[in-house]
Order: structure tokens, then C-alpha cells, then sequence
């Protein structure tokens, strides 16, 4: 099986030390104590192989990479369907196109330390599309889809002392596709997704108690949503963006506040994000919610449109904020937290050829990139509006004072012309000096 990527170090081993890192923002912390980050961009060395729609998730010193699409997400037309006998499906684009095995259950992990990557034993099954969440050094994998695109009600868990997998006897009986995940105080929480029969976009929040592996609804969203973010600060659950299967051609905007202990929403308005955005990675870093990348959708022609803009949630405030800008275009991703740092992982790119036309794909990739925030200095919050505004000022005054040194320069150049016989467009006569050249009484070292 033909595997396409479009990263250019795909070449190279799996393990392996930085290869480069670009400047890209500042980010400003307001949780009462101010903090202002340096955030900067690193590419490291790419996965063992390409994958979009997996997990990554965090335990110990090592992210945990699971599952996914392995395979060019490509175009399957009616026509095609019919002839393989899924006549009830949607034309669109499928993992493997249902020409090869697309769903994966490789299990692999990264340790941000050193940048290495590690392949480990594969899950009981081949799943993408779904949601992880860990407690107690297990990773529990549910919902998501294999290349049937029948949401999968098995739970597999991860051991990450002993490096096995198990299934928990029970199922969970509201799996969805596209699904988010998160834990609070121990408790694993699956938000949204899509009934794969229907496609309709899900607003169950539902609970598992891992002893027993039964799953209970404990909640609802205001809004249905799919391909939806999720992030937890303090006691407060973001979701956000997503898609809703009244309107495929615009995702979403909202993003709902939800209070951890009842699951009720915050009273206090979140502004919407500033672009509207699916199949998206949401961390939470250093007290404020990421929002990256992900895709919009064409005015054109309704076909995905990878982003790169980062947005930042400072909660207090409740205002999102510019976080710079991804490296490359990507939707489909999977990112997760660790020291200061996100590490982002695979996702999809551009598509390749005409919207809907048979051929046309949109690559998976393998691409490992860093976005590492680094506190740059510490102010008390009653002194950091004084502090921005005397900055603002201090930063005016000094242009000023160039701007009037630079006319006071050209205003004695002038002097220096009309007293010596010359004009505008006379060429400037060479000092004597041999260490550089004379113009106005200013020493212009050569």
C-alpha cells in the first residue's frame, strides 16, 4: 500500500534531535498574575509512518499516538458505491477510499526529550475518528470508525505500565464518530460526535465509570456538534467550533462554558472564535485554551480549507486572542500538552485535484511540529495596564526622537552643501580618512 506524504524529512529516521524553529507570537496570560510568552514554532523529525484522525495522548514523559487514517483521504463517488454494494452511503471522502485498508491500529509514542519515536504493540482493532482519555496510566479508546464507517462500540485500553492493551467487557452504547474527550477528578467524559446512521451532530455529554465500564449520559450541550474541540481550565470546560448537520458548508463559531461540577453553563459570555473551524486541535497550556489549525470551508466550491492561525482564550477576560500561525496548512490533526510546550501530530493538507472529482484526495501526512511558550517576565495584574501603557509610550517617544534626529541630520547635511558650494544633486565628496567617509560631520564608518 502506497503511502503519500508531503513532508519533507519523511526520509529520514525516526528518531532524531530538532531540525528548525521559527519565532512566531506572543501570548498573554491574564488569570490574575500576568504572564507574557515568547510562543515559537519546531519542526521535528516525522513519525514512523502518516496518519490523520488519531489520538495523542500525555502520560508521563512520553504522548501516546493511536490509531487513525493511514491512508489518502480520497474521493468515492455514488457510482462507486453502489457498484461495491453500499448503496445507502453519501458520496464523499473516505480514509482508503474503499479501495485499501484505511483505518490503522498502530500504536506508537514520542517522548518530547529527546524527539524519538517508538513503535509499540498494535490495538485490538483498526479505528479512526475517535477520542482518548487517561486515568491511571490507562488510555481508554472509544468511539470513532474503521473503514466501514459504523461507529465501533468496543473500549480499548492501554496499559502504559505493562505496554498491553485489553477490552473492557461492556460497550458503550451512544458511540459516536468525531466525538471529543476529557477528564475531570478521575472520570472520563466523551462530548458530541456524529451518529454515523444519521450523521446528525450529538449534544450528549456521557460519563464512564472505569471499574465497570458502563457509560451514562450526565449532561447535554446546547449545541450538537461534531469534529468539535474540548479543553479544561480550572473548573471550567470549553467545547468549541465543530461542524452541525444542518449546514456542512460552515462550521461553527460558538464555543460553550460549561461548569465542571454541575455541567451546567457559566452565566459569563466566551466570545465565539474569531474564524469559524472543524477537525481542529484544543489544548490547554499555561492556564489558557489553544484553539489551532484545522479547516473552514471554500466559498467556492465546499471543499476543505486547512488553516493555520492559532487563537488563545484568556478565561478571565473571556477573549480570544492572535497565537501566530502553524507552519503549514492542517485539518485533521491531534495535538497534546507537555512542560511548556503542544506537539502537534499528522493531520491533512490541501486537496489534490478537483473538488468531487474522482482521483481527487487530500494527503495524510507525518509531520511532528512544536509550539513551545516561554515566559519572558512576571508582573502583579493592578500594574499591568500602567506598565502596557507607559511601554506604548516609551516606544513613541523613541520613534519620535529618531524622526527628529534623522531631520536634524538631513537639516545639517543642507547647511553643509550650501556652505560648501553644493547642491542636492551634487555627487558627495570622499573624506580624507581611509577608516570611512565624511558627510555633515557625521563619521559614516566604511
Amino acid at each position: 500500500m502506497q503511502i503519500l506524504s508531503n513532508n519533507p524529512f519523511s526520509k529520514r529516521p525516526v528518531s532524531g534531535l530538532l531540525v528548525a524553529g521559527v519565532l512566531t507570537a506572543l501570548v498573554c496570560q491574564s488569570n490574575g498574575d500576568h504572564n507574557i510568552y515568547d510562543a515559537s514554532w519546531y519542526t521535528h523529525l516525522p513519525m514512523p509512518s502518516p496518519r490523520s484522525d488519531l489520538t495523542a495522548t500525555t502520560v508521563s514523559n512520553a504522548i501516546y499516538l493511536i490509531g487513525g487514517c493511514g491512508a489518502t483521504q480520497g474521493y468515492v463517488s455514488s457510482q462507486f458505491l453502489v457498484s461495491t454494494g453500499i448503496a445507502d452511503g453519501w458520496p464523499g471522502y473516505y480514509c482508503g477510499s474503499f479501495k485499501e485498508s484505511g483505518a490503522v491500529n498502530v500504536t506508537t509514542r514520542f517522548f518530547p526529550s529527546s524527539h524519538e519515536h517508538e513503535e509499540l504493540a498494535d490495538a485490538p482493532r483498526a479505528r479512526y475518528r475517535h477520542a482518548a482519555a487517561e486515568v491511571g496510566g490507562k488510555i481508554y479508546i472509544f468511539g470513532g470508525t474503521d473503514d466501514t464507517d459504523v461507529s465501533l462500540q468496543e473500549v480499548d485500553v492501554f496499559d502504559t505500565a505493562t505496554l498491553s492493551w485489553s477490552t473492557l467487557a461492556a460497550s458503550m452504547e451512544h458511540a459516536y464518530n468525531d466525538l471529543s474527550a476529557f477528564v475531570s477528578e478521575g472520570i472520563v467524559y466523551a462530548v458530541g460526535g456524529y451518529d454515523s446512521s444519521t450523521y446528525d451532530a450529538q449534544n450528549r455529554i456521557q460519563a464512564l465509570d472505569t471499574s465497570t465500564g458502563i457509560w451514562t449520559t450526565v449532561g447535554n450541550l446546547q449545541q450538537g456538534r461534531g469534529d468539535a474541540g474540548v479543553a479544561v481550565v480550572d473548573e471550567t470546560l470549553y467545547v468549541a467550533g465543530g461542524f452541525h448537520h444542518s449546514d456542512w458548508t460552515a462550521p461553527l463559531n460558538s464555543v460553550e462554558h460549561i461548569k465542571l461540577k454541575t455541567l451546567e453553563p457559566v452565566a459569563s459570555a466566551v466570545a465565539p472564535l474569531a474564524v469559524a473551524r472543524g477537525d481542529k486541535a484544543m489544548v490547554a497550556l499555561h492556564g489558557l485554551v489553544h484553539v489551532i489549525g484545522g479547516e473552514t470551508k471554500s466559498a467556492v466550491d465546499g471543499s476543505s480549507e486547512p488553516l493555520t492561525d492559532v487563537e488563545v482564550l484568556e478565561p478571565d477576560e473571556g477573549l480570544w486572542r492572535i497565537g501566530g500561525h502553524i507552519p503549514w496548512h492542517r485539518f485533521r490533526f491531534v495535538a497534546a500538552a507537555f512542560d511548556d510546550s503542544i506537539f502537534i501530530f499528522g493531520g491533512q493538507g490541501y486537496l489534490v485535484g478537483a473538488y468531487n472529482g474522482n482521483g481527487s484526495y487530500y494527503p495524510v501526512v507525518d509531520t511532528v511540529t512544536e509550539y513551545r511558550e516561554t515566559a519572558r517576565g512576571h508582573t502583579d495584574s493592578s500594574d499591568n495596564d500602567t506598565t502596557l501603557g507607559l511601554a506604548v509610550l516609551a516606544l513613541v517617544i523613541a520613534v519620535v526622537a529618531v524622526v527628529l534626529a534623522v531631520v536634524a541630520v538631513l537639516k545639517a547635511a543642507v547647511k553643509h552643501n550650501q556652505d560648501s558650494g553644493m547642491d542636492a544633486c551634487t555627487p558627495m565628496r570622499a573624506g580624507k580618512s581611509t577608516k570611512g567617509a565624511e558627510l555633515a560631520g557625521v563619521h559614516v564608518t566604511a
